[in-house]
């Protein structure tokens, strides 16, 4: 997993908590929405929706579970709120974009999966 962040502390820690691949499997779009919703991490799409194949749904269908736990991680480690504002979408090329709500502002995270 990489991550693209402004805080490099931030980016540091994250690397360090690198999960191998071959521990990883994917989660169902319900399945990660749950995992996630009961860590208070909210998705947003502006077409309300989660079928990957339309560019207006924000679809978490076939996330790899590293991404899911780092996200998690994220959270717990910042205490700040994440929405989650694009995912395994057709037309993305598994880049998951966060929105990361900062003391100092919002900053917009790619995710690369």
């Amino acid at each position: 997993m990489k991550l693209v962040l402004l805080n490099s502390q931030l980016l540091l820690f994250l690397t360090l908590l690198h999960i191998p691949s071959f521990l990883c499997f994917t989660y169902t779009h319900s399945q990660a929405m749950n995992l996630l919703q009961n860590e208070g991490i909210s998705i947003s799409s502006t077409g309300r929706c989660s079928n990957r194949n339309n560019p207006q749904c924000t679809s978490l269908e076939g996330i790899h579970s590293e991404a899911i736990d780092g996200i998690i991680t994220l959270k717990k480690a910042s205490g700040c709120p994440i929405i989650i504002t694009g995912g395994t979408e057709t037309d993305i090329s598994q880049t998951l974009f966060l929105k990361f709500q900062t003391t100092v502002g919002v900053l917009r995270l790619e995710m690369f999966i």
